[in-house]
Parts: C-alpha cells; structure tokens; sequence
C-alpha cells in the first residue's frame, strides 16, 4: 500500500478514476433529479437500480392476505379471519427481521385490521 489509511480497494477506485472509468457515468455533471429526492430515497434507489427487496414482495402478500381477512370477516367467517390474522401477524415478524428498522410494522387484530390495511397498501 502506498499510504497507509488506504486499502487495495481505495487503490483499485483510484486507478480506475485516473483512467477515465468514471467518465461515462449516466447523468454525470447534471444535478440529481427532484424525484429521486421526493418520498423513500431508499426505496426509489432501489427501483432505480431495478432491485427489488424480499420484504418489498413480502409486503405485498401481507396486503393481499388481509384483505382476504377483512373478506372473511365481512362475511361471517369469524374463525377464518381468526386464523388468517394469525398467519398475518407471523408474516409480520418474519416481514420485521427482513426489513430495515424505520419500515417496520405493528401486528394487527380484528380492531385493526382496516386501518393496517391502509399502511400495507399505501407502499405496495
């Protein structure tokens, strides 16, 4: 190493930029788009670079399992709704583990289940 705060990496990344490897970037010079920096920038990052995260498809399930929920309890199936919540709630801890913390969700119930809904959809 040359220096020695500096890793191999540093020393890789330099020698690329003084050959030109960071010329042709896309969007280079031009100031970072106003839409990149509305709303989750972690999230539009990520949709930008076409990647999408488990918990973004787990998200989606717990969406569609609760509605089927609020469908089951609508229509008299207490028990089914019962069960549906509970197999709801351990998707939410599984969904919790998997996804950064300040995108974690509260387990709902037959009291909540509508409003929780509305979270679940709203990023879907």
């Amino acid at each position: 190493m040359s220096n020695g705060s500096k890793d191999w990496m540093d020393e890789i990344f330099e020698s690329y930029e003084k050959t030109g490897g960071l010329n042709d970037l896309q969007g280079k010079g031009k100031p970072i788009p106003e839409q990149s920096l509305q709303g989750d920038v972690f999230q539009s990052i990520l949709k930008e670079a076409n990647y999408l995260p488990p918990w973004v498809e787990q998200q989606q399930q717990i969406a569609s399992m609760i509605i089927d929920a609020i469908k089951a309890s609508d229509s008299g199936q207490g028990q089914l709704c019962d069960t549906l919540i509970t197999t709801i709630n351990n998707e939410i801890r599984q969904y919790n583990r998997a996804c950064p913390p300040i995108m974690q969700r509260g387990l709902v119930s037959r009291e909540t289940i509508r409003q929780k809904l509305a979270l679940w959809t709203a990023e879907t």
